[in-house]
């Protein structure tokens, strides 16, 4: 079943446009949208996080993108923003010391 607009169009270009600079994160949401774009990133080098199920209103996307086997950190919506500025605070650190 195809959506229109699909996440995947969107998540590809992404690849396509900010290689291993890019990334996503996939929330709660109906069908499989978003497990071809989830590969598309991570094939770039980018970092894919997934919503986990527990704290999902429906959890297909998510749970679909986690069966990609790209999926590298789920955690409740407030987790992830939490972990999301430590990540990009350490990798603005990393820039700012040429590392």
């Amino acid at each position: 079943l195809s959506y229109a607009p699909s996440i995947d169009s969107v998540m590809e270009e992404v690849a396509r446009r900010y290689g291993a600079n890019g990334g996503a994160i996939i929330f709660s949401g109906m069908g499989d949208d978003g497990a071809r774009g989830c590969q598309a990133v991570a094939g770039a080098g980018g970092l894919v996080w997934a919503q986990d199920s527990a704290s999902c209103a429906i959890d297909s996307m998510p749970s679909c993108a986690r069966n990609t086997g790209v999926v590298a950190h789920s955690a409740p919506p407030e987790a992830l923003a939490r972990d999301l500025a430590a990540h990009l605070a350490k990798t603005a650190q990393r820039v700012e010391s040429g590392t």
